[in-house]
C-alpha cells in the first residue's frame, strides 16, 4: 500500500507523457497518468486481502546472489562452506516473496491430469512426462526434507505469492519501466479472476471490464504475459 501511495503521488506529480509523435511511445494506457493512477488505487483496496500467515511473512536476511562463483568451498576431504561473497543487494524481506525452490526442481509445465492455473505454464509434451514424474518426485523429496531442519515449505505454499511478487515489483515502476503497466494490469486482473482458487475471502473488491480486458489484450500482443482464458 505504501508503494502504490508513493507512486500515485509521483506520478500525479512528475509523471510527463511522451508525445504522439515520439519513436518511443507505444501504448496510450502506458503515457497516461490516470490509467496508472486507477491501477494504483485498486492495488490498495486488494492489498489488505493479501496477509500471509505470520511464519511466512517474517522478515529475512537474503543474499540475492548465491551463484556457485560466490560461495567459497574448502577443498580438503570434509568439504564445508567457508564464505559467502557478493553481498552488496543483501536485503531484508518477507520470507515468503523471497524463499523458492532450486530451478531444476521448479514444476514449470502442465502435467497432463493438471488443470491451467492463474500462472502461465506451457503444455507438457508426451516424450517429456516421465522426465516431469521423476522432476516432481524429486521435488517431495526435497521439501520433505528441508522441512525437517527448516520450516520453509509453508511459504511456497501461499497461494498468491507468485502473484504478489509480480504485484509489488511493478507497482513501484509502472511509469518509469516501459510497457510495466501492462504486467501490472495482468497481476491485477489475475488475482481478481482467481479470487475465489486462490482461497481468498468475501467479493473481490476490484474488477475489470470487458472493455478493458480487450485494451488489455490488445496491448500485450506479442508479449509473454500469464495464462489469459478467454473472457467468459
Amino acid at each position: 500500500m505504501a508503494i502504490c501511495r508513493r507512486e500515485i503521488d509521483w506520478i500525479g506529480n512528475y509523471a510527463t507523457p511522451r508525445s504522439e509523435d515520439d519513436p518511443l511511445r507505444q501504448h496510450d494506457s502506458q503515457e497516461d497518468p490516470a490509467c496508472h493512477i486507477d491501477l494504483l488505487n485498486r492495488c490498495i483496496k486488494v492489498a489488505p486481502y493479501l496477509e500471509p500467515p505470520e511464519q511466512c511473512a517474517q522478515p529475512t536476511l537474503w543474499h540475492v546472489d548465491l551463484s556457485l562463483q560466490n560461495i567459497m568451498v574448502s577443498d580438503d576431504e570434509d568439504p564445508r562452506i567457508l564464505s559467502l561473497l557478493d553481498w552488496q543487494h543483501t536485503a531484508i524481506e518477507p520470507l515468503y516473496l523471497n524463499f523458492c525452490e532450486p530451478t531444476f526442481l521448479q514444476l514449470n509445465y502442465l502435467l497432463p491430469d493438471e488443470e491451467p492455473s492463474f500462472i502461465y505454464k506451457p503444455p507438457l509434451k508426451e516424450e517429456d512426462i516421465k522426465l516431469a514424474k521423476k522432476t516432481a518426485r524429486l521435488r517431495e523429496l526435497y521439501l520433505q526434507l528441508l522441512n525437517v531442519e527448516f520450516p520453509l515449505g509453508d511459504a511456497l505454499s501461499v497461494p498468491h505469492g507468485e502473484l504478489q511478487k509480480m504485484i509489488i515489483r511493478d507497482s513501484g515502476q509502472s511509469w518509469t519501466s516501459r510497457n510495466r503497466i501492462i504486467s501490472f494490469r495482468q497481476g491485477l486482473i489475475n488475482l481478481w479472476r482467481d479470487w475465489d482458487k486462490l482461497g481468498l475471502k468475501g467479493t473481490p473488491p476490484i474488477s475489470f471490464t470487458k472493455e478493458e480486458y480487450a485494451l488489455h489484450l490488445e496491448e500485450g500482443k506479442g508479449r509473454r504475459i500469464l495464462y489469459l482464458p478467454f473472457w467468459i
